[in-house]
């Protein structure tokens, strides 16, 4: 069985680490969610290691878990059975695990309102509900962003039907600009803008 410590050097990508193993790939049911939770958890370890551990702060986790209802109030389809966490660290990203979403805590203090607050869920949460974390690598930067476009586009629509203002998807690729690779920023608000009448 392939080991999920190879993930957690593949979520620098967001959006493209995997669960998938042969083990997984094989299992339905009951069988298949427990070996991926047991690999969730073993890749959820790995990940809260390299990035700091869990940064505890009640007030901070308290807003998340309000946005965060209200986004699945709205959009019945998405994951109802995750928690968010804050990785204690001074690089700026999010991520997404099954049954988790993190965001670093230096992400956090730079979004500066519940918009981009819930951009950011949103779009995670649009990678848990395409089951991104339980796919194959991406074999290519342009696979990785075509994962990506399809999360902003899809976060887009939650924010809408959740009353958040859909620019902010936009305002936080934007932001995040920075920690992307060359033309991701220019081509994923390409892409939204198309995307996201």
């Amino acid at each position: 069985m392939k080991r999920v410590s190879g993930i957690a050097l593949l979520l620098a990508t967001a959006g493209c680490a995997t669960l998938s193993s042969p083990s997984t790939q094989r299992l339905g049911g009951a069988a298949g969610s427990l070996a991926e939770s047991r690999e969730g958890r073993a890749a959820a370890f790995l990940l809260e290691a390299r990035y700091g551990g869990i940064h505890e702060d009640s007030a901070a986790t308290l807003r998340l878990e309000e946005i965060a209802a209200r986004l699945m109030r709205a959009c019945p389809q998405l994951p109802q059975e995750w928690r968010c966490h804050l990785l204690d660290t001074s690089a700026r990203n999010a991520f997404s695990l099954p049954g988790r979403v993190y965001l670093t805590r230096a992400l956090y203090e730079d979004l500066e309102n519940s918009d981009l607050l819930a951009a950011a869920l949103a779009h995670e949460l649009a990678h848990l509900a395409h089951e991104d974390s339980l796919k194959p690598p991406c074999a290519s930067d342009s696979e990785a962003l075509e994962r990506e476009m399809s999360a902003d586009a899809a976060a887009a629509r939650i924010l809408r039907n959740s009353g958040f203002d859909e620019a902010a998807m936009r305002g936080l690729i934007l932001l995040v600009g920075r920690e992307q690779p060359d033309d991701w920023v220019r081509r994923r608000v390409q892409r939204l803008d198309t995307a996201v009448p």
